[in-house]
């Protein structure tokens, strides 16, 4: 029995430490099993004052993928590449008295440019029947990642983070 606990151990020490989990060095800058994917931003539309602004139908808010020339993109299928979960979408999220709490921009679809390690992706966020905000997402792609890094906001650059506040 104690011959068996021992073995397993040594098992254990021998696996747990192989080399295969290299972190990013100057030799093995992109290790495979080191892939990062962000392609969520949150923002908030505030008024002046810095409150969520009232006036935004949040619950119809509608996101849809573009090309450069804000044309909508379809599927091969022909269905508009729109408000599809974890892919393109607006993530809502509101309190028990219905008022939003979090707004979340799913920007998955991109055009990649792998000589430059980045990407880009259009979309158009529907207010209403008669207003889009034009949006673009740039990413990081090196090392296989697909990183947000930036996002250009009706022509305004925000760096990706934690929260974007957009004054409607």
């Amino acid at each position: 029995m104690k011959v068996n606990i021992l073995v397993l151990m040594i098992s254990f020490v021998l696996f747990a430490c192989s080399t295969d989990n290299i972190i990013k060095t100057e030799e093995n800058p992109c290790p495979s099993w080191q892939i990062i994917v962000k392609t969520k931003q949150d923002i908030k539309f505030t008024n002046s004052i810095g409150q969520w602004q009232s006036e935004i139908d949040y619950k119809n808010l509608s996101l849809i993928a573009t090309d450069s020339q804000w044309n909508y993109q379809y599927a091969p299928n022909g269905n508009l590449i729109a408000d599809k979960p974890n892919y393109v979408e607006v993530q809502k999220e509101f309190n028990e008295n219905n008022e939003i709490t979090r707004l979340v921009l799913e920007l998955g679809h991109v055009y990649e440019n792998k000589a430059e390690n980045s990407a880009i992706g259009y979309f158009l966020l529907k207010l209403d029947e008669n207003n889009f905000d034009k949006i673009i997402s740039y990413y990081d792609i090196s090392c296989n990642n697909l990183l947000l890094t930036k996002i250009n906001y009706n022509g305004t650059e925000y760096s990706a983070q934690d929260i974007i506040e957009i004054i409607k």
